[in-house]
């Protein structure tokens, strides 16, 4: 939705979506993905980590200043390119915080703090935690307005429709056993569809 929104209402030079996550992994790994949903669009997008080198920092400076479409960055990254004044994120409509829990686990509230306060009021803030501890609470009281909140069932259990049954067979036994039940459950007229 946020990359159809910024194709529909495109800005120009400006940055429209800022993604904030804990690690260089993942700012890899959702901006590859960004660039594949993009590829036959005119969407610019880079992640912006630390731990590169000095061609790479004037890459992204260089996104920054002209306004790529979404950022993905880290925030200690962000917070050095900030550091030096160039950033403007004044028509930023979308920001996100991906694995927020993982984030104040690793101290960087203050620089989400920061990047937050930087960044315009008038924007879709999401938030996205595999916890919801007491920090995490405040943290989306603080800098979300009338959020929705969606949770994810708790457990993994099994669905109702799933009969998840255990046979111990000794190692070599494994697959004629598994022949036999398969075999047993067509003969039955039952679905033979099963994961082993």
């Amino acid at each position: 939705p946020v990359m159809n929104r910024l194709l529909t209402e495109p800005l120009d030079g400006a940055v429209g979506a800022l993604i904030v996550v804990p690690t260089r992994e993942l700012a890899i790994q959702i901006a590859q993905h960004i660039e594949g949903l993009s590829y036959f669009t005119n969407l610019s997008s880079i992640a912006i980590y630390g731990g590169s080198d000095a061609q790479n920092f004037v890459t992204e400076k260089k996104a920054l200043q002209m306004g790529a479409d979404i950022i993905v960055c880290t925030p200690g990254r962000m917070i050095a390119h900030l550091n030096m004044g160039y950033v403007n994120f004044k028509q930023l409509r979308f920001l996100v915080l991906d694995e927020a829990d993982r984030m104040l686990d690793m101290g960087f509230l203050p620089d989400l703090q920061r990047i937050i306060n930087l960044i315009p009021t008038q924007r879709q803030t999401l938030l996205f935690s595999a916890t919801f501890s007491p920090e995490i609470k405040k943290l989306a009281q603080t800098y979300l307005r009338n959020p929705v909140t969606i949770e994810v069932a708790r457990q993994n259990a099994a669905a109702d429709t799933v009969n998840q049954v255990v046979h111990l067979v000794p190692s070599e036994h494994k697959r004629a056993a598994i022949v036999a039940l398969l075999q047993n459950r067509v003969k039955a007229g039952l679905s033979s569809q099963c994961i082993i």
